[in-house]
């Protein structure tokens, strides 16, 4: 990983930035921080606990929750814990400490664990939209087989949408697949379910050849393919391809999921997943 070359001036400046409350220093810092070999885990935590802005308490919850590592698990989890049930807390912040729990995914033995759990289950029921989306996503994470009670009650009652994501309902849909094993495709946002899109699907093969021959049964069922080489890096080839103007519907893409596994394994290739091109 990269280090800045005066590490203490730059470490200092990076987290004044972090708590300055300016969108765009804030947002640099957190991506920043984050590709240092070693985060500054108690200084972040201290903002955490004493910005005035809750901008700034967001993105250093967002640094503890995407910092990995067995170093310092216990103080990240523990600051998530205290962001989360700290009275009074803004939504973005408890957000983003629930988020946080299924990232750094603390083990069923895990002597913090039980909080985690009772702060998830705490959020499955919580006012707000937000937190309760993110507490499905944490539940479903985890694979806390407690909370499908209560994720089959909001997959019934809580119609409710996120911001320009998806429905509370369908998180816990989400959730409830993740606590099973089953393999999900991931949900198009709902402001764009209806719009058509140029949608690519990607595919990694051994070989040219057996590349070449997945092309061909692809061109053959109406998609454009493109990118069929060797990637200097490893002994792959990189297959994509592209359907064009398609309205994402979630069954037909787990259909098409299956349907595209199969295919890869058929000439020992893997299926990656998809994504909108426009």
């Amino acid at each position: 990983m990269n280090e800045p070359k005066d590490k203490t001036v730059s470490l200092e400046q990076l987290l004044s930035d972090l708590k300055s409350g300016d969108f765009n220093k804030s947002h640099d810092a957190v991506h920043d921080l984050l590709r240092l070999s070693s985060i500054p885990t108690k200084k972040v935590v201290a903002i955490l606990h004493e910005a005035e802005d809750a901008f700034s308490r967001e993105q250093a919850t967002y640094v503890l929750s995407w910092t990995h590592g067995t170093r310092g698990c216990n103080q990240r989890l523990q600051a998530l814990l205290d962001a989360f049930n700290r009275e009074g807390e803004s939504v973005k912040v408890r957000a983003q400490a629930l988020e946080g729990f299924a990232n750094q995914h603390p083990s069923k033995k895990h002597k913090l664990r039980n909080e985690v759990e009772a702060a998830i289950f705490a959020g499955l029921s919580d006012e707000s939209v937000e937190i309760r989306f993110w507490a499905c996503f944490a539940a479903g994470s985890l694979e806390m087989k407690a909370a499908l009670p209560r994720l089959q009650e909001l997959v019934g009652q809580d119609t409710k949408d996120w911001g320009a994501w998806w429905t509370v309902s369908e998180e816990a849909e989400d959730a409830i697949d993740g606590i099973h094993g089953r393999i999900t495709e991931g949900r198009i946002p709902i402001a764009n379910r209806s719009k058509p899109h140029d949608i690519q699907f990607s595919m990694d093969f051994p070989n040219l050849e057996l590349a070449n021959k997945v092309a061909k049964e692809i061109r053959q069922q109406g998609y454009d393919t493109k990118n069929i080489e060797v990637e200097s890096d490893r002994e792959s080839v990189d297959l994509k391809f592209v359907k064009k103007q398609m309205i994402v519907v979630n069954s037909e893409m787990i259909a098409l999921r299956k349907h595209f596994d199969a295919l890869a394994a058929k000439y020992k290739g893997i299926y990656w997943g998809w994504g909108m091109n426009s």
